[in-house]
């Protein structure tokens, strides 16, 4: 709902005065905050019309106006300032479904309109009858009130993440041209052309960001073009001058954290460190700025043509941006993409030991986690690119997630299968370190026979050949691949957290996973995160099976700074128990953090 209003004044078509203004509200607002006012006044100024101009007989139109005014924008969604509730299947308890419901997003009742304070002055000019025009404005524009998500990490146990709040303010400012002409020759023949150009450039003055990035100049995103892209630099390609003999890097190069590396994959520059100095490693704190916006180019242009002849019109138009970057992705520049092949492109300008020049990085199967984590970019080129195993893994991933059993009540086994096939893809390439965190059970997904019977024996025969296998025991003495496969049923998950604090000892903590019933125990996963001022610098893990120590885990040390780490052990065979047991200490740095982990327990049901 809205009431607008405007009075207009002009005064011997010489000066000219406009007041408007509109009070409006809307339901996307709170009782309180739906309703705000927005004022507009201009002033127009006609000189062509001064006496003083009338015998300038070429000139048609001079005039200089300016406006000042206020806008409200709607952000974010209807009803935002409540909180949103799902209701569905939450539980399994004895084999039956448990509805239940839970907060999707937490409201904020002070949520209101983004508000824009906009100045426009311009002048316009025609002359020679109306056959040359022109058109110039400049621009700005000061938004307050933006519509941002706090930039703030809450504890896993808070359940919800923080809404939106009126925080966020931008200025933008720039200039508009339009020149055209227009002549008629004769009765028959009449041309005309239009030109138009753009140039508008926003900039963030504030916005939720952490002081990593605020002081960091490189990641700054306040003070830059809203969109502004980031990424690694790339220097180009790691070359065999690079490494050592035994394959390792040589001093001086950075390391890259997430994975081996090989001449022909991307080199990217170690920009700075947690100090603020470079510090011989590629993380978080190397990023910068790759790019301008990719939806927002800051130049517009235009050009537009027409002829006419006895009644004929043609006309043309041709636009332009520039001043912007896109991010090109999937195929465009992953060779192999969902379970795709390479482009032509890539197949033929990929680098090799004889084409170290080439547009495109080395093709290579292996799954490296840079390609699932973190955004890379090639600084001269295209942007970075997933093997084959990471986009497989990927697939596998998200198919599992929809055929688990919160996402899957039916059961529909048509999921479960999709998931296998895709996930023995990647297992066949080679790529065995597919232990997911999906916070459900897996339901009653056992893998197909024909799933099974591909893999071989110990002794590296297949199952119809080899004198290990034993259709009784369909599970034992088989190759490596298949232990690591995820492709279990029986993975019984349990969530866990405590409070860690600094200068302290600390004792020794005790979970125990129940699994329902005897399973053949296979291994374990220990996923955990640190919310806090420090995460544990050692951790040691001691597990039992029905009570009887099992030599399956140990002591970890060198734990990820970020305070997030994932552990995994296998038993050598399989070990009927029951009960599951996990006794934790650590040796803790920090002044305190709130250390929460998912433990799995890996099984066989059979």
């Amino acid at each position: 709902m809205g009431y607008v209003f405007r009075v207009g004044y002009n005064y011997d078509n010489l000066y000219l005065l406009e007041l408007s203004g509109r009070y409006d509200g809307h339901y996307y607002f709170a009782p309180g905050k739906r309703f705000g006012f927005f004022p507009a006044v201009s002033l127009g100024w006609n000189i062509g019309n001064e006496s003083f101009m009338k015998n300038i007989e070429w000139l048609n139109r001079l005039k200089i106006r300016g406006s000042y005014g206020e806008s409200g924008n709607l952000a974010g969604g209807s009803y935002q300032y409540l909180s949103d509730y799902g209701f569905g299947t939450a539980g399994n308890f004895g084999g039956v479904p448990v509805m239940g419901m839970w907060e999707n997003i937490q409201g904020n009742p002070n949520i209101t309109w983004e508000k824009a304070k906009k100045f426009d002055l311009g002048i316009e000019f025609a002359a020679f009858n109306g056959m040359l025009q022109a058109e110039a404005d400049f621009c700005y524009e000061k938004r307050s009130n933006m519509l941002m998500a706090p930039n703030s990490e809450v504890s896993a146990e808070y359940g919800i993440q923080l809404s939106q709040v009126n925080a966020g303010c931008m200025h933008n400012q720039g200039v508009d041209l339009m020149v055209s002409f227009n002549k008629q020759f004769n009765k028959d023949w009449t041309f005309g052309v239009r030109g138009t150009f753009t140039y508008a450039h926003n900039t963030l003055d504030e916005v939720f960001e952490t002081e990593a990035t605020y002081n960091n100049p490189n990641r700054r995103r306040t003070g830059r073009p809203d969109g502004t892209m980031f990424g690694y630099h790339c220097l180009g390609y790691f070359t065999y001058d690079d490494f050592n003999p035994d394959g390792s890097l040589k001093d001086g190069i950075a390391t890259q954290p997430w994975g081996q590396v090989y001449p022909g994959d991307l080199r990217y520059e170690d920009l700075s460190g947690p100090e603020g100095v470079p510090d011989g490693k590629i993380d978080e704190n190397d990023m910068t700025v790759i790019g301008r916006s990719n939806w927002n180019p800051e130049i517009v242009f235009g050009l537009a043509p027409s002829v006419k002849w006895k009644g004929f019109d043609l006309d043309a138009l041709f636009q332009g941006a520039t001043r912007t970057n896109i991010s090109l992705g999937e195929t465009l520049v992953m060779p192999f993409f969902d379970s795709g092949s390479a482009t032509k492109l890539q197949f033929q300008d990929h680098w090799t030991p004889d084409n170290q020049d080439a547009r495109y990085p080395r093709l290579t199967s292996e799954l490296n986690d840079i390609y699932m984590d973190l955004p890379v970019t090639r600084g001269s080129a295209d942007g970075g690119r997933a093997t084959r195993g990471a986009a497989l893994t990927l697939k596998g991933w998200v198919e599992l997630f929809h055929a688990s059993e919160l996402r899957n009540p039916n059961h529909d086994r048509q999921r479960w299968e999709n998931a296998a096939k895709t996930l023995k893809q990647v297992i066949d390439l080679g790529v065995y370190d597919l232990q997911p965190t999906i916070q459900s059970s897996w339901g009653n997904m056992q893998p197909t026979q024909e799933l099974v019977d591909d893999y071989c024996m110990s002794d590296g025969l297949p199952i119809s050949e080899s004198p290990l296998y034993n259709p009784q025991k369909p599970y034992e003495n088989r190759e490596k691949r298949f232990y690591q496969s995820i492709l279990f049923d029986g993975l019984k998950s349990t969530f866990w957290h405590t409070q860690w604090k600094g200068g302290e000892p600390q004792p020794p903590h005790h979970i125990t996973v129940d699994m329902g019933q005897e399973v053949k125990m296979l291994g374990f996963q220990y996923v955990s995160r640190d919310h806090g001022e420090g995460w544990p610098q050692e951790m040691t893990l001691e597990t039992s099976l029905d009570g009887e120590h099992w030599e399956g885990a140990g002591t970890y040390s060198d734990l990820p700074a970020e305070g997030k780490a994932e552990y995994r052990s296998y038993l050598p065979g399989f070990k009927q128990a029951r009960y599951f047991r996990l006794t934790i200490t650590a040796v803790y740095n920090g002044k305190w953090s709130t250390h929460v982990a998912e433990i799995n327990a890996i099984s066989i049901i059979k």
